[in-house]
């Protein structure tokens, strides 16, 4: 039976730029007798700022700087880095055919979002969903609606949108992205409008999405804006470079080309000043250079070495025809980075990396970072969960993350070194918990909403308590935000929309190591994800917080809770309360006609209760006014 290796999945050819309002800058070593603590581009012995772990889904991200421009005007600067996304694979459902029927399994893929990229780009994909192979065109709803878009962004992160105006189902549209539909009468695909497409968010990042129409057909080379609610604006699609616009109409541009003189590829990310942070690929075997031109043309070089592993795996694809099917990777190249080797002014020291592939008794592992080694030296090493298992199920491979990391650096001591001891991390997730054991004993306990937790509601992945090492706990209700749409059945109650916490309580004990007291705060949103309001109350009896009967808050504040502090916030784009599931407001997010900037204050303020009359108490009020030009 043929099974593809890859889904359908079409990818817009479009490049832009993350800009990063807070840009790292190459920077030197410091002196010996000053050791560096955090994270250093040319010396580090904590990984606090280039290592993430997500405690949730066990994700494992890094993050190595490579350079960044100078702010220009009003602040606009890019900055270049290689980004590691840990979730290496994903799934597609696959259809085959067996004694007569079509059945279904579960197929693995590399994932476009894991491993190592350059992380200036963002990549609009097409998502086309599978269809049954033995229903005729049109034969079901599911067979119409199979439309959806996704945007990778440099962190690994992906953002799925809806389409504005027009029905869906299960998150798809029988809208194609460029305005071309299904004809199902075997004519293939017609245009059925020529106007724009906008798109939404509704993981709570609150952005939109607008596709320009084109007349040739084909749905990979339209041009597309994706707004920010700040009033950044990122420009991509067509044949124009693609720009990063702040909200003021400065712009940061992405010049993708040959370079005439070496036949190379470049990438360069140059700013309204001509200064510029260039990839130069290929400058050697499996090698690329990284080159920042500063103030009077003096440069900085970072070489970034690449390598193959090879990922020998099977795993059970559990087939529909309840047959046991060891699908797999046998001898798969997979590219990896080798070194980050930092510019010679920082003293040519180098991040080094290792991986999860070695042959261990017959296996190999998925092919993971297990290793690094930092430029001080110092060394990190991780191992992974359901990575050594032979004939494992497939779920099980999109489950890998981290169990244990150690960290082994020189410790200084009137100015001797002294290596170790080892400083472990271990990590522990189970069916929507997780917990983090930490050199120092210390555990954090995380628990999430997921699939089979205890009648939690299913707001999938998001965290409803929080048990920190010094045992104190965080709980939070939460609400979501479903903006109001023309077509109300774009959302069923398995979406996750815009979810906001509305109530959390902190809750700590006492000398007998009991919860005795519980601080609350109340949470009111807008539309478009602003906060118009935050109550504060005083220390309640843990004992009053109302709890459902799996023993989490309810939500209710507790009768007599005494409200301390109000923060007030006014916006220049008002819109409804995020609970109003009635106006249709043009100012929403979502709406094409909603506003550039979404998220200006007007006003602040802070006062000790809410008023009693149409008044406030003077002497208990402190009130900021800003205005801001509104920007559509």
């Amino acid at each position: 039976m043929n099974k593809p290796l890859f889904p359908a999945v079409e990818y817009i050819i479009s490049i832009a730029v993350l800009i990063s309002l807070f840009c790292i800058p190459i920077e030197a070593q410091a002196p010996p007798n000053n050791p560096n603590r955090g994270f250093h581009p040319a010396g580090s012995y904590s990984l606090g700022e280039v290592e993430t772990i997500n405690t949730v889904n066990g994700n494992l991200i890094l993050q190595t700087p490579l350079g960044s421009l100078p702010p220009g005007r009003a602040g606009l600067s890019a900055s270049l880095r290689l980004t590691y996304n840990g979730k290496l694979w994903d799934s597609f459902v696959n259809y085959f055919y067996n004694g007569g029927n079509y059945y279904t399994e579960n197929l693995l893929y590399q994932s476009p979002e894991g491993g190592w990229r350059y992380s200036y780009q963002y990549q609009l994909q097409a998502e086309h969903r599978p269809l049954d192979p033995s229903h005729s065109p049109c034969q079901d709803a599911e067979d119409r609606f199979v439309h959806r878009v996704k945007m990778s962004f440099p962190d690994g992160s992906t953002h799925v949108f809806r389409i504005y105006g027009y029905q869906e189902m299960d998150g798809y549209s029988e809208m194609r992205n460029d305005g071309w539909m299904n004809s199902c009468n075997g004519s293939g695909y017609v245009p059925v409008t020529t106007g724009t497409l906008t798109y939404y968010s509704i993981d709570g990042s609150f952005l939109r999405l607008d596709i320009d129409h084109d007349s040739d057909g084909m749905n990979l080379n339209n041009p597309w804006t994706l707004y920010y609610p700040n009033g950044m604006r990122v420009t991509g699609g067509g044949t124009a470079n693609q720009r990063i616009h702040d909200r003021n109409g400065n712009y940061v541009e992405i010049q993708n080309y040959v370079d005439s003189g070496t036949g190379r590829p470049v990438t360069k990310l140059v700013d309204q000043f001509n200064r510029e942070i260039k990839i130069d690929y290929g400058t050697a075997v499996n090698q690329d250079s990284v080159i920042y031109t500063g103030f009077g043309g003096a440069t900085a070089t970072t070489t970034v070495k690449w390598k193959y592993i090879t990922i020998n795996k099977s795993y059970d694809s559990l087939p529909s025809d309840g047959s046991i099917s060891f699908a797999g990777f046998y001898n798969y190249s997979m590219r990896v980075i080798d070194q980050v080797v930092l510019p010679s002014q920082a003293g040519g020291n180098a991040y080094t990396f290792g991986y999860d592939s070695i042959n261990m008794g017959g296996y190999t592992g998925w092919g993971g970072v297990n290793a690094i080694t930092l430029p001080t030296g110092a060394q990190v090493a991780y191992t992974y969960n359901n990575d050594t298992a032979v004939g494992g199920y497939w779920y099980d491979v999109l489950r890998i993350h981290p169990k244990t990391k150690s960290l082994n650096y020189a410790r200084e001591y009137d100015g001797s070194s002294t290596w170790g001891p080892a400083e472990t991390t271990t990590f522990l997730r189970g069916n929507g918990t997780s917990q983090t054991t930490n050199p120092d004993g210390g555990v954090l306990k995380v628990y999430f909403a997921e699939a089979g937790t205890g009648g939690i509601i299913l707001y999938d992945q998001l965290v409803y308590k929080t048990e920190q090492p010094d045992g104190a706990v965080v709980e939070r209700k939460w609400q979501l935000n479903k903006p109001n749409i023309p077509h109300a059945g774009n959302f069923n109650t398995a979406d996750t929309v815009n979810a906001y916490v509305k109530t959390e309580f902190t809750s700590v004990r006492n000398a007998a190591g009991t919860l005795s007291k519980t601080a609350i705060r109340d949470y009111t949103y807008d539309k478009n994800g602003n906060v118009t309001q935050v109550n504060e109350y005083d220390w309640v009896d843990y004992g009053s917080v109302a709890r459902d009967g799996n023993g989490n808050p309810t939500g209710a504040i507790p009768g007599g809770a005494v409200i301390k502090r109000v923060l007030v916030n006014t916006w220049h784009n008002p819109t409804p309360a995020a609970t109003d599931s009635t106006t249709n407001d043009p100012d929403t997010y979502c709406k094409p006609t909603s506003p550039r900037l979404k998220n200006a204050v007007e006003s602040n303020e802070v006062r000790s209760d809410t008023p009693t009359s149409g008044r406030l108490r003077a002497a208990n009020t402190l009130t900021t006014i800003l205005r801001r030009r509104e920007i559509r």
